[in-house]
């Protein structure tokens, strides 16, 4: 194989999307901080419950949503509307996430109607319907979502998620009385509600609800792998979070929700660009493309995205001193923050290898690893928690996982094309020796509490020791500037 063609994913739909995104983004802040602001630690808390419930329920879709995007990536057609195969996918998606549904608001039903009680909050088990009714509307969003992106029809995603975003932030706004959590939970439906009307006005798909045997079995073995995956991956923080919930005050579950929002709602930005370039991504990575090809795209690719990844995350940590002093009553949350970041840094760095891993059928060997991940957290946090160490160790043990995980999933991914020996120590040992060089200044500084210092130098390091990476990622970057339709990696 001569080389890869060029990956074409900016044009003038990705600079609306992203714009649209970054709007959404800065919405989701105020939203945050207006909750954080009326609500106060205790009721964040609750509120943190809450998300967290619906972060759960999301696993009920049996990772259909996942499945979507990788089946119509790989379908192997090039136009993607009318075509009978993808009609059929589409179909077939739909139908079991209609089935989910009804069997979440059947089992909800049941539990209202019993008066069992799940949580020590109350808010939630008197309003469990409602979150349910919540969780089955954002799965199909999400299912929307997945399927507009492979058909790139992303004006249509960023109306839809403007609408999930407007919608909230008008409601706190008007109203943040006894009852805010309550109201704004319906104005959450309500958007959610409206969000998917806009997705099937127009569809570029018939909406019909069928169910093909094989095509449901094949989407259920493709699904399920990457639902596995995904809940290891997102348990490790999740699990964190639970344990915090039940083993301490729920002020102390609100200081780790607010820092949990914000770390996840800076890191979006990057995301949305690593969101509509996944399909095209996984194509570039597949079985049948040449390995050395394939090595180079996911190298490159993960260079770009964890250099911007510790860019946002560095300007997050020298802004943080402004959000907590608008927020006093959640200063406790800084540390927790920071470290919460270094996990997401860590993170970024498997980007590209676990792409190859997931376009090559590997979702299964992935997910084992984030479950060996999770082995290695739980029992850290949990012992730290009964012991009722200080809230922020279980950030720490948050943080061991995921450099744990990010080893491994690099790893794993470059021995798929054939990295072995010194080459395969070089490609992991590189990124993660500058990543715990860094993390450990990082966290000196928050037991020495002189954290401005210490992030100073950490920051100087990173420079010093990327520069040819920040260099690649500008010229990168500044090519989208100047308007190229295409840039080969």
């Amino acid at each position: 194989m001569k080389g890869s063609p060029p990956l074409i994913f900016l044009s003038k739909p990705l600079v609306l999307f992203t714009t649209s995104r970054y709007a959404r983004y800065g919405l989701q802040a105020i939203r945050i901080f207006l909750l954080a602001k009326y609500l106060g630690p205790f009721y964040f808390g609750i509120w943190g419950f809450i998300i967290l419930t619906l972060q759960y329920l999301d696993f009920t879709g049996l990772g259909i949503k996942y499945a979507i995007t990788v089946a119509l990536a790989t379908s192997g057609s090039q136009d993607k509307r009318g075509n009978a195969r993808d009609q059929l996918i589409v179909e077939n998606a739909l139908t079991i996430t209609l089935f989910i549904a009804a069997a979440l608001f059947i089992a909800g039903s049941i539990i209202a109607y019993l008066d069992i009680d799940l949580y020590k909050a109350q808010i939630i088990n008197r309003n469990l319907l409602l979150i349910i009714m919540i969780a089955f509307m954002e799965q199909f969003q999400q299912l929307f979502a997945n399927i507009y992106r492979v058909y790139r029809r992303l004006n249509r995603i960023a109306l839809s998620e403007m609408i999930i975003s407007i919608i909230p932030v008008l409601t706190i706004i008007s109203y943040h009385g006894p009852n805010l959590i309550q109201v704004f939970m319906f104005s959450i439906f309500v958007a959610s509600l409206l969000s998917n009307l806009a997705y099937l006005l127009r569809a570029p798909f018939k909406l019909r609800i069928k169910i093909n045997r094989q095509q449901s079995v094949d989407l259920l073995k493709l699904s399920l792998p990457l639902l596995i995956y995904n809940v290891s991956f997102y348990l490790i923080i999740m699990l964190s979070l639970t344990i915090v919930g039940i083993y301490y005050p729920l002020e102390v579950m609100g200081y780790f929700s607010f820092a949990n929002s914000l770390s996840r709602m800076v890191l979006l930005g990057i995301d949305t660009i690593a969101w509509v370039i996944f399909p095209i991504l996984l194509a570039k990575v597949k079985n049948d493309v040449d390995d050395a090809v394939a090595l180079r795209v996911a190298t490159n690719v993960g260079r770009m995205y964890s250099m911007i990844v510790y860019l946002i995350a560095f300007l997050v940590i020298f802004g943080a001193p402004i959000i907590f002093y608008i927020l006093p009553e959640y200063d406790q949350a800084e540390s927790v923050l920071y470290i919460i970041l270094m996990g997401q840094i860590v993170r970024s760095l498997a980007f590209g290898y676990s792409s190859i891993s997931i376009a090559r059928k590997r979702q299964l060997q992935l997910a084992l690893i984030n479950i060996m991940t999770l082995v290695i957290v739980v029992p850290l946090a949990l012992l730290l928690a009964v012991h009722q160490y200080h809230f922020a160790l279980i950030a720490v043990a948050y943080l061991v996982g995921s450099l744990f995980n990010a080893v491994m999933q690099m790893g794993y991914g470059a021995k798929l094309v054939g990295v072995h020996g010194a080459d395969l120590v070089k490609i992991v040992g590189g990124p993660v020796a500058r990543y715990v060089l860094i993390v450990g200044i990082v966290l000196m500084g928050i037991v020495n509490g002189r954290i401005l210092i210490f992030n100073l130098v950490a920051f100087s390091l990173f420079i010093a020791m990327n520069t040819s990476n920040l260099r690649f990622t500008w010229d990168f970057v500044y090519g989208y500037i100047k308007g190229d339709r295409a840039v080969n990696l």
